[in-house]
């Protein structure tokens, strides 16, 4: 789901960054 990956990117920059 992108939307749920873009919005867990700005809660957790660092790993969701880098998931990302």
């Amino acid at each position: 789901v992108p939307g749920m990956i873009e919005q867990y990117d700005t809660t957790v920059t660092v790993r969701g960054g880098d998931d990302d």
